[in-house]
């Protein structure tokens, strides 16, 4: 017979992948961000200026931004940005 050697399970990673969620509801924006680290929100217009930005802390769960009722109508690009993660789309607001 051959002999066993027994083998120890994979410990888990500690590492845990960073995630970072958006989705546009209107003039709201949802987002979700992990690991919980602070989370960049900016819009630029159309010739790529900042026209708004806000940074929020570390939060729990999901998170609902709106942004400022002075924005005209138009086309905008919105950058979140939460750690190493970024995510830009495009914003047309009515």
């Amino acid at each position: 017979s051959c002999p066993t050697t027994p083998v120890s399970a994979p410990t888990p990673r500690a590492h845990t992948p960073s995630t970072l969620r958006v989705t546009l509801q209107g003039t709201r924006i949802r987002l979700s961000a992990h690991p919980f680290s602070p989370v960049k929100i900016s819009v630029y217009n159309t010739l790529g200026r900042p026209i708004w930005t806000r940074t929020l802390p570390p939060q729990n769960g999901e998170t609902l931004v709106r942004l400022p009722g002075r924005l005209p109508s138009g086309i905008y690009w919105l950058r979140v940005t939460s750690g190493n993660r970024r995510i830009q789309r495009r914003l047309v607001l009515p």
